[in-house]
């Protein structure tokens, strides 16, 4: 699980699904890469609260 306080705009991925692909999450602080792994997408909105996560 990557926590940041970035906005979705400066995160890119690039996947296929059953295919091992780095995925990239450019942060105002250098550039992290995570390869052979899978990006699960979440959000949820309750009310006035919109949640999103990225595991």
């Amino acid at each position: 699980m990557v926590a940041m306080s970035v906005s979705s705009d400066e995160m890119q991925f690039y996947s296929q699904p059953g295919a091992k692909v780095g995925k990239d999450f450019f942060t105002s602080n250098g550039e992290w890469e995570l390869i052979d792994s899978s990006t699960v997408i979440s959000n949820l909105s309750a009310g006035g609260t919109n949640l999103s996560s990225v595991d």
